[in-house]
């Protein structure tokens, strides 16, 4: 018996021809469980038409099949959305669904949908902040269509569906044989099992398409004109699941080779949390998400891998999946969800803001901290943060961003409300600033040209301090 359509061209052809009375040419198209051609009639330059023959595999139900085709429909009747999703086309009969047989005997379903024009995500340079933007605003807006559809099928258990992760992936992962790639794997599952299993019954949940990979997600052609989201394909993992896990399988794929991954994330978070306002839950678990479909998607294409080895569509994305594995293990997740709460113009630390308005509403009962109150002692101050001038940046310390689109890096991502400094006490002796200069660069590496940084630091000092600094500069300087 045949699980997976194995069908020639012409006997494609044939089939499009006898079932939906459309003559024309095919074209492969790639799929994991289905045989999929692209079905071009002899008039699409003239008009257009151009369809999906889809043979489905025979682990694909009927009902899975009517699931999708209704799916579909639904979608389509909301306004903003129906250009963006393929339509269902009935055979000759009126059919939806119809049953083909193969030359070796076995049957299978058959269905035909319009084909969508457009570009595949994953072939478009450069991913934009307005496009990833618009990416997300895009998913959103769906999920937020697909909050009153159902389907008896919606229920079905998939090895895709992220609820099922640690089961997944523990059944797969002994076929990664390299103990680093196992080992990433291995430390994602840990924070999946003990940060979001425990959670999962708190999450709201919907149907969800489950697959927004940068292979299913089309934007327009047109180079002359801001790109954006054309079309949303392959429903074939449709699943009523998490709500959060549609963001974080969409953006695991959107921050394929990016140098800046959490970047590109924020501006999805952004553009979805427009459209269907995220809660702190998911917010919270979100990184963790994003890391657990990289891992799902690696181990299960790994095993795919040892049943079809010559099929390039299971490991189409591996290699740059591995290769963000490693840079988000690296990441603190503090960092990647104070981001994404930023992206939504939400404070990026839980409570921060009402810490700070707790200390600056008692901070004339604090002691001093260091004996006096610096405010009343002319102090110079030493940037030491990442973007500091005093250390050589040739940018400034704070680059401060608006909570709407676009965020094009991570480093805008989050605006603190100061530079971490140390601040220095100049007092009125002879060593006012030399002391605190000298104390707080001695250990630093790189450290620049003294001329720039003796400038910088003498517009902080107060005049009656600027000889004395300059003078022990030029002794450090060896002048």
């Amino acid at each position: 018996m045949l699980q997976r359509p194995q069908f020639t061209d012409q006997e494609a052809i044939q089939i499009a021809q006898d079932v939906f009375g459309i003559e024309g040419r095919v074209k492969s198209l790639p799929s994991e469980r289905d045989q999929n051609y692209r079905l071009i009639t002899r008039h699409t330059a003239a008009n257009g038409r151009s369809y999906v023959l889809k043979i489905s595999g025979q682990t694909e139900t009927h009902d899975v099949l009517d699931y999708q085709n209704q799916a579909l429909s639904h979608l389509r009747q909301q306004p903003d959305l129906a250009a963006h999703i393929p339509r269902v086309i009935l055979s000759k009969m009126g059919e939806a669904i119809t049953a083909v047989s193969h030359p070796s005997g076995d049957t299978f379903d058959v269905r035909l949908l319009t084909y969508l024009p457009g570009i595949p995500l994953a072939l478009v340079n450069p991913h934009s902040p307005d496009l990833l933007y618009d990416f997300g605003h895009f998913l959103g807006r769906t999920t937020v269509a697909f909050a009153d559809f159902s389907h008896p099928a919606m229920h079905r258990r998939l090895h895709w569906d992220m609820a099922h992760t640690s089961g997944t992936i523990r059944a797969h992962i002994g076929h990664i044989q390299e103990p680093e790639k196992r080992a990433l794997v291995e430390n994602v599952l840990t924070h999946f099992e003990n940060e979001v299993v425990p959670r999962l019954p708190d999450l709201r949940r919907s149907v969800i398409h489950s697959d927004a990979n940068d292979y299913n997600v089309l934007v327009t052609a047109e180079r002359t004109q801001p790109r954006c989201i054309a079309g949303l394909i392959d429903f074939g993992d449709m699943v009523y699941s998490a709500t959060i896990f549609e963001l974080a399988i969409a953006a695991a794929y959107a921050m394929l080779d990016k140098p800046d991954p959490l970047a590109a994330a924020a501006q999805m978070v952004a553009g979805y949390h427009a459209a269907l306002p995220l809660t702190d839950l998911e917010l919270d678990l979100l990184y963790t998400l994003i890391s657990a479909r990289l891992a799902t998607s690696v181990t299960l294409s790994t095993y795919q891998q040892t049943l079809h080895p010559d099929d390039p569509y299971l490991v189409i994305s591996q290699r740059p999946a591995w290769a963000l594995l490693r840079k988000l293990a690296g990441i603190p997740s503090g960092l990647a969800r104070a981001i994404f709460r930023h992206a939504c113009g939400l404070e990026p630390v839980v409570g921060a803001t009402a810490v700070s308005r707790y200390l600056l509403s008692h901070q004339p009962t604090f002691s001093p901290i260091l004996g006096s109150d610096w405010h009343n002692l002319n102090p110079c101050v030493f940037d030491t943060s990442v973007g500091s001038l005093e250390l050589g940046s040739s940018a400034p310390s704070t680059v401060p961003i608006t909570a709407t689109r676009p965020r094009s890096s991570t480093s805008a991502a989050i605006n603190m409300t100061a530079p971490a400094a140390k601040v220095l006490h100049p007092t009125s002796t002879k060593h006012s600033c030399q002391t605190h200069i000298a104390a707080s660069t001695k250990d630093m590496t790189p450290v620049p040209s003294m001329p720039s940084m003796s400038r910088k630091l003498l517009m902080n000092c107060t005049a009656k301090n600027t000889e004395s600094a300059e003078k022990n500069l030029r002794i450090q300087k060896g002048c």
